[in-house]
Protein backbone atom coordinates (compact mmCIF):
# COMPACT_ATOMS: atom_id res chain seq x y z
CA UNK A 1 0.00 0.00 0.00
CA UNK A 2 1.45 3.59 -0.77
CA UNK A 3 0.83 6.49 1.25
CA UNK A 4 0.76 10.32 0.11
CA UNK A 5 2.34 12.32 2.90
CA UNK A 6 3.81 16.41 1.00
CA UNK A 7 5.93 15.14 -1.28
CA UNK A 8 7.35 11.71 -0.17
CA UNK A 9 5.63 8.13 -0.48
CA UNK A 10 6.12 5.77 1.85
CA UNK A 11 6.51 2.17 0.62
CA UNK A 12 6.96 -0.63 2.80
CA UNK A 13 8.00 2.27 5.89
CA UNK A 14 10.99 3.20 3.21
CA UNK A 15 10.74 6.83 2.29
CA UNK A 16 10.67 7.31 -1.67
CA UNK A 17 10.81 11.37 -2.75
CA UNK A 18 8.57 12.31 -5.61
CA UNK A 19 10.11 14.85 -7.55
CA UNK A 20 7.47 15.82 -9.75
CA UNK A 21 5.10 15.24 -12.58
CA UNK A 22 6.10 15.62 -16.55
CA UNK A 23 5.28 15.39 -19.61
CA UNK A 24 6.89 13.00 -22.46
CA UNK A 25 7.02 13.36 -26.20
CA UNK A 26 7.91 9.18 -26.82
CA UNK A 27 8.74 8.92 -30.64
CA UNK A 28 7.04 5.67 -32.10
CA UNK A 29 8.28 3.04 -34.95
CA UNK A 30 5.82 4.06 -37.35
CA UNK A 31 7.22 8.02 -37.24
CA UNK A 32 4.25 9.08 -34.56
CA UNK A 33 4.85 10.79 -30.90
CA UNK A 34 3.05 9.57 -27.99
CA UNK A 35 1.98 12.08 -25.34
CA UNK A 36 2.12 10.57 -21.82
CA UNK A 37 2.39 12.01 -18.16
CA UNK A 38 5.28 10.40 -15.95
CA UNK A 39 5.75 10.77 -12.61
CA UNK A 40 9.21 10.80 -11.40
CA UNK A 41 9.82 8.76 -7.76
CA UNK A 42 13.66 8.49 -6.85
CA UNK A 43 15.51 6.97 -9.74
CA UNK A 44 12.23 5.97 -11.64
CA UNK A 45 9.70 6.94 -13.71
CA UNK A 46 6.28 6.08 -13.31
CA UNK A 47 3.20 6.24 -16.53
CA UNK A 48 0.38 8.01 -14.72
CA UNK A 49 -1.83 8.37 -18.09
CA UNK A 50 -1.37 8.11 -21.99
CA UNK A 51 -2.88 10.63 -23.89
CA UNK A 52 -2.74 9.33 -27.64
CA UNK A 53 -0.17 9.27 -30.25
CA UNK A 54 -0.60 11.46 -33.50
CA UNK A 55 2.20 12.13 -36.20
CA UNK A 56 0.25 15.33 -37.23
CA UNK A 57 1.81 18.76 -35.21
CA UNK A 58 -1.35 20.85 -34.25
CA UNK A 59 -2.92 17.11 -32.86
CA UNK A 60 0.41 16.59 -30.91
CA UNK A 61 -0.05 20.30 -29.60
CA UNK A 62 -3.93 19.33 -28.74
CA UNK A 63 -2.34 16.26 -26.43
CA UNK A 64 0.23 18.25 -24.88
CA UNK A 65 -2.29 21.23 -23.22
CA UNK A 66 -4.41 17.79 -22.03
CA UNK A 67 -1.74 16.35 -21.10
CA UNK A 68 -0.90 20.19 -18.79
CA UNK A 69 -4.36 20.41 -17.67
CA UNK A 70 -4.83 16.68 -16.11
CA UNK A 71 -1.41 17.53 -14.73
CA UNK A 72 -2.36 20.62 -12.78
CA UNK A 73 -5.70 18.86 -11.96
CA UNK A 74 -4.25 16.07 -10.15
CA UNK A 75 -1.24 17.36 -8.46
CA UNK A 76 -3.53 20.86 -7.42
CA UNK A 77 -1.07 23.27 -8.51
CA UNK A 78 -1.76 27.01 -8.53
CA UNK A 79 -0.75 28.49 -11.83
CA UNK A 80 0.64 32.07 -11.22
CA UNK A 81 0.61 34.14 -14.29
CA UNK A 82 3.17 36.73 -14.69
CA UNK A 83 2.44 38.42 -17.73
CA UNK A 84 -0.71 40.01 -16.82
CA UNK A 85 -0.60 43.63 -16.28
CA UNK A 86 -1.31 45.29 -12.94
CA UNK A 87 -4.52 47.43 -12.21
Amino acid sequence: MVYNYQDVVFRFERPVVVLGVFIREKKNRSGSVSIQLLEKRGRRNFLIKSFGASSDPVQINRLKRQAQEYARKIKGQLVLNFDAEEE
